[in-house]
């Protein structure tokens, strides 16, 4: 069958996928969510193994644990547990405010106000109150990770309870941090440096209710990295790793692969001025191929890009695309 515009070669297989949606790696199965059904294929055939009704569109998954999975379609929030097959209702929802993905769990944040809600990994909602000031940068298992940057120390809190006494913050003693952001218990922050920028992992934790962040992975990068309004990072569902401002952040490395770079299969796609640069989490580039306008979602072990795209015949319809990919691009 055809493949999308720019890839060269046929389609193992393709499925229909809701509009704005990404598919969900999971092992040897890929989830696809179009209309209001989830289908687990095999990610190598196409063969459904099994599906579920999810009753909303989803556009979005989010990992709780390695069972189970926050669906939603931007503004209601479901729990797909994998080893049942059945999708069930959150508890305790909020009853106003924006759902956010991206952080790692779900999180519904009130304007202008410091009550967030984080979803725990049972399915239901927790309140947190952040400190007046300070940004997420974190969420996981109904905890938030905020941080405040906006003296000579940087504070980190990890917030595990709805409570008016706020655990003992972590102080990270750097008058050049601008901005903090991250997913579950991973944060990075931006530290300025002239015409440069440091970027430094975090692991944050709590112990006798004060938080812990230790120190990991840093890289200096020869641009400034805009933090003035930082965006919610993109999770790659296969492997945890995550990108925020042009900052690819894995289990090996901390990688500059610039602003207009996407994610998917534990692998940064760079765009260069002519191509598109394929690279795997130590940052070393193994591929390159002509740039198109749709990348690769996920790539699973044996090599099949997943890629969300404009069906050739149909551009108003929307189809995941298995694909080979060819490492002599």
């Amino acid at each position: 069958m055809e493949a999308p515009a720019g890839w060269g070669t046929y389609a193992a297989w393709k499925t229909p996928i809701n509009p704005q949606a990404t598919p969900f790696a999971s092992a040897d199965k890929v989830l696809v969510a179009s209309g209001n059904t989830i289908t687990a294929r095999n990610s190598q055939t196409g063969e459904p193994s099994w599906s579920a009704d999810a009753g909303i569109a989803v556009t979005e998954f989010a990992a709780l644990t390695d069972a189970r999975v926050a669906i939603s379609d931007g503004k209601e929030v479901k729990v797909l547990d994998l080893n049942n097959h059945t999708v069930e209702s959150t508890t305790d929802k909020p009853s106003e405010g924006q759902v956010t993905f991206g952080y790692g769990a779900p999180v519904v944040t009130v304007s202008a106000s410091p009550v967030m809600y984080v979803l725990d990994d049972a399915g239901s909602w927790q309140k947190r109150t952040i400190p007046a000031g300070s940004k997420i940068a974190g969420a996981h298992d109904g905890t938030i990770t905020a941080a405040n940057f906006s003296d000579k120390t940087t504070k980190i809190w990890s917030i595990t309870e709805d409570s008016a006494e706020l655990p003992e913050p972590a102080q990270i003693e750097n008058s050049h941090i601008q901005g903090c952001t991250g997913v579950k218990e991973t944060t990075v922050c931006f530290s300025k440096q002239d015409t440069k920028t440091l970027v430094t992992e975090y692991t944050i934790s709590t112990q006798d209710k004060k938080t812990i962040a230790e120190k990991g992975k840093e890289n200096t990068l020869n641009r400034n990295v805009s933090v003035g309004s930082l965006m919610t990072p993109t999770v790659d569902s296969d492997s945890g790793f995550f990108l925020a401002q042009g900052v690819w952040v894995t289990n090996k490395s901390i990688v500059d692969v610039g602003v207009e770079s996407t994610i998917g299969g534990s692998y940064a796609f760079r765009s260069t001025r002519e191509n598109v640069e394929k690279l795997n989490a130590s940052g070393d580039v193994v591929a390159t191929g002509p740039k198109t306008k749709a990348y690769p979602a996920a790539i699973n072990s044996k090599d099949t890009a997943l890629v969300v795209a404009a069906d050739p015949s149909s551009p108003s319809e929307t189809y995941l695309y298995a694909l080979p990919v060819n490492h002599k691009e």
